[in-house]
C-alpha cells in the first residue's frame, strides 16, 4: 500500500516496476543494499528483525531510507513509518506522539483523542492493531543522535512491538555492545555500511544525472568527491568542469564547505538566496513557515527550485536539507551577513512561539523554538566558551539508578557527598512502580531521575538529579541537605499548591552540579536546555546548585533567586543557592516571550 502522501495510486507490477521508477541517485551502486533489505523485510513476516545501515555524514543514507520506503509502497499488506530522531525530544512519550501522529497520517485513521494526551501503552496498542492488518516497518533516521533514549528504545520499545515488525536504523557509527549481547538471539539483527561510489558508479551516476561527460571530467569529479554522494551532488551544482583535486582542502568538511561557497558564490538571483538562507536557518520548512520567516509571500517557482535541490529532502515535517549542508550553509550566511542571520533566527523563534500561543503546545514546537533560542546564544558573546571538548548528555531513570555509584566514583573525592544526595532524591520518589522506562510521558509524570554531561573520554563534567514534588517526596525534601531551607520556609498556601490532588506532578525539584570547572556554563547550558521541556507540565521548577557560573546563567533564563542558601559541601563554593521558575496557566507563554526578547536584544550586536 502507499503511505506517502502524494495522491499516486500504488503500482501492482512487481518489484522491478518500482525500482526503475525510484531515482536513479538513490540506487546507484546500492543493490546490494536494495537486497538485503527485501530479504530481511520477507523474514520479518515469522519473527520480528532489524537492520542497522551505517556510514559517515553524507554517505546517501536518508537517501536509502526513502528507496526502502519506496519498495515497499506496492505491498498492499506493508506499512512503512519513517521517524528522524531529529523531529521529537528524546522521551519515550514524545516518540509515542510522533508515532501515533505519523499511524494516524499514512493509515488515515482517527484516534480517540489527541496524539499529545496518549501515551506509550496507546501507541503500542494502535501498532499491534495496524499489525493484524498490516506487516510493519519502522524505521528511524539519525539514529546516533537519540542519545540517552537508546536503551529505552532497545529494551522496551522494540520489547513490546508485535512480531511481524521490521526495524530500520540508520546512523553514523555500529550499533553499540548493548544491542550485541544475549539480546541477539530474541532479535536478529542485520549490520550494513553504506559506503561512497566507486570510480565506475560515480561515472554512471553523473552520466545518469548529466548526460556523457568527457573522461577528463569524470576523473576530476573522482578526484574532488571520491565518490561521496553528497559532494558529488555540490559539485554537479558548483562546476561544469572540476578544477584539480589539489585545489581544495583535505578534509571531507571543509571540502563540503568550500563546494558550499563556490556554489553559492554562483547564486545571482536574490529571492533563492534569500530561501536557501532561511531554509538553512529552520530545520523543518514548508511554504508557510519560510514565507512568515522571510516576512515575505514567496513564489512557489523559487520553493519549487529550492525543493528541486539534490541535498533537499522530504520529511515528516514538509523539507529538510541535509544537516551538513545545512550547517555549512548557516556559517557561510553568517560570515557574510551576521545581521540577515540574526534577524532570520528571531523569526524563526517567534514562528513556533506563535503557534504555541495558538495552543498547539506540542514537542516539536517547543523542540524547534528551543533550537533557535539555542542558536542564538551558542553564536553570541553571552556565554561564550572557548572550549572544543565535545560534550553529550547522558540519562539515567530509576531502573538503572544504582549504575550511578560507579559513576559517582569517577568524581573527586571531595565530591562523594553527591552520591547521599542523589540515594536521598531516589529514595524520595512516591512510587517505585512509575518508572521512567515504564510509563515513558514526563506528561505523565516520569522522568529521568538523573542527567549526567560526559566528555568524549567518559568523564563526568556536570549532572543534574531530578526529582518531582508532592505530598510523599515534600516530606524527603525538607531535610535534604540543599533543599531544606526552601521548602521549610513555604508557607501553608504555598505547601499546598506542592500537595494538592494533581492529574500531573506540580513542580520539579532539580540539583544542578558542575563536577570538574565551576566556570563551565557550556556544561551547565547543556543541562538546562535537557531540562526545558519539563516546561510542558505547567509547573514550577526549583533549582539548587552551588556553581556560580550557573547562577548568572539560570537568571539569564529568567529564574528568580529565592534567597534560599545552604552550607554545601561543593568545594567550589560555600553555599548552594535556590532559583525558582513558575510557568503555571498563561504564564508559559509569557515566559516564552520575555526569554525571546531577552535573547535576542541582548545577544546580538552589529559588528
Amino acid at each position: 500500500m502507499w503511505v506517502t502522501d502524494s495522491g499516486r495510486d500504488p503500482v501492482h507490477n512487481g518489484m522491478a516496476t518500482v525500482l526503475s521508477n525510484v531515482k536513479k541517485d538513490y540506487f546507484t551502486g546500492r543493490n546490494r543494499e536494495t537486497e538485503r533489505f527485501q530479504e530481511v523485510l520477507q523474514d520479518s513476516r515469522k519473527t520480528k528483525q532489524l537492520l542497522h545501515i551505517y556510514g559517515t555524514a553524507g554517505i546517501g543514507k536518508t537517501s536509502l531510507l526513502h528507496a526502502f520506503q519506496k519498495v515497499t509502497q506496492p505491498m498492499d499488506d506493508v506499512v512503512f513509518f519513517n521517524l528522524n530522531s531529529d523531529d521529537f525530544i528524546h522521551s519515550p512519550s514524545f516518540l509515542a506522539e510522533q508515532m501515533i501522529a505519523l499511524i494516524s497520517t499514512k493509515l488515515h485513521i482517527r484516534p480517540p483523542h489527541t496524539a499529545q494526551s496518549l501515551g506509550l501503552e496507546d501507541c503500542l496498542h494502535i501498532i499491534r492493531n495496524a499489525a493484524k492488518v498490516y506487516q510493519i516497518v519502522v524505521a528511524v533516521d539519525n539514529y546516533e543522535r537519540i542519545g540517552e533514549l537508546d536503551r529505552w528504545f532497545r529494551e522496551v520499545f522494540i520489547n513490546h512491538l508485535p512480531t511481524n515488525v521490521m526495524i530500520v536504523l540508520a546512523g553514523r557509527h555500529p550499533l553499540t555492545e548493548g544491542w550485541l549481547g544475549e539480546k541477539e538471539a530474541d532479535l536478529p539483527i542485520t549490520q550494513l555500511q553504506v559506503t561512497g561510489f566507486n570510480y565506475d558508479e560515480t561515472c554512471r551516476y553523473l552520466k545518469d544525472t548529466e548526460g556523457e561527460k568527457r573522461q577528463e571530467v569524470l576523473k576530476n569529479f573522482w578526484g574532488v568527491t571520491q565518490g561521496n554522494p553528497l559532494l558529488l551532488s555540490l559539485a554537479r551544482l558548483a562546476h561544469r568542469h572540476m578544477p584539480a583535486a589539489y585545489l581544495y582542502p583535505e578534509n571531507k568538511i571543509d571540502r563540503l564547505a568550500h563546494l558550499v561557497k563556490e556554489w553559492l558564490d554562483k547564486c545571482s538571483h536574490k529571492e533563492d538566496l534569500d530561501l536557501i538562507q532561511a531554509a538553512s536557518v529552520l530545520r523543518q520548512f514548508d511554504h508557510t513557515v519560510l514565507s512568515y520567516v522571510l516576512k515575505n509571500n514567496v513564489s512557489l517557482s523559487a520553493y519549487s527550485r529550492l525543493t528541486a535541490l539534490p541535498f533537499v529532502k522530504q520529511s515528516n515535517h514538509g523539507w529538510t536539507v541535509h544537516e551538513s549542508v545545512r550547517l555549512a550553509l548557516s556559517k557561510e550566511f553568517r560570515d557574510r551577513n551576521p545581521e540577515q542571520e540574526h534577524r532570520l533566527r528571531k523569526q524563526s523563534a517567534f514562528y513556533y512561539l506563535h503557534r504555541m500561543d495558538m495552543k498547539e503546545l506540542t514537542d516539536r514546537n517547543l523542540q524547534e523554538y528551543l533550537h533557535h533560542i539555542r542558536e542564538e546564544v551558542n553564536h553570541s558573546e553571552l556565554f561564550a566558551s572557548s572550549s572544543t571538548v565535545k560534550k553529550e548528555i547522558q540519562s539515567f531513570d530509576l531502573d538503572h539508578f544504582d549504575e550511578l555509584d560507579t559513576l559517582v566514583h569517577q568524581l573527586p573525592d571531595s565530591l562523594s557527598k553527591l552520591k547521599e544526595e542523589m540515594k536521598a532524591l531516589k529514595l524520595a520518589y512516591p512510587d517505585q512502580n512509575r518508572r521512567w522506562v515504564s510509563t515513558g510521558s514526563v506528561k505523565d509524570n516520569g522522568y529521568p531521575a538523573c542527567q549526567l554531561v560526559k566528555n568524549e573520554a567518559g568523564e563526568t563534567l556536570g549532572l543534574s538529579t531530578t526529582l518531582p514534588i508532592c505530598k510523599e517526596t515534600i516530606k524527603q525534601l525538607k531535610v535534604h541537605p540543599t533543599a531544606s531551607s526552601f521548602f521549610n520556609g513555604l508557607s501553608m498556601m504555598e505547601e499546598k499548591e506542592f500537595t494538592g490532588t494533581h492529574d500531573a506532578y506540580p513542580g520539579w525539584y532539580i540539583r544542578m552540579t558542575a563536577c570538574e570547572n565551576p566556570e563551565d556554563t557550556e556544561t551547565g547550558l547543556l543541562l538546562l536546555y535537557h531540562l526545558f521541556p519539563l516546561l510542558l507540565t505547567g509547573g514550577k521548577m526549583i533549582i539548587s546548585t552551588s556553581a556560580p557560573s550557573f547562577h548568572e546563567l539560570l537568571k539569564f533564563f529568567g529564574f528568580r533567586e529565592t534567597g534560599e542558601s545552604q552550607i554545601d559541601q561543593n568545594p567550589y563554593g560555600k553555599t548552594s543557592s535556590t532559583f525558582i521558575l513558575d510557568v503555571r496557566g498563561r504564564r508559559f507563554i509569557h515566559y516564552l516571550n520575555n526569554l525571546t526578547q531577552t535573547v535576542f536584544s541582548a545577544s546580538y550586536m552589529p559588528d
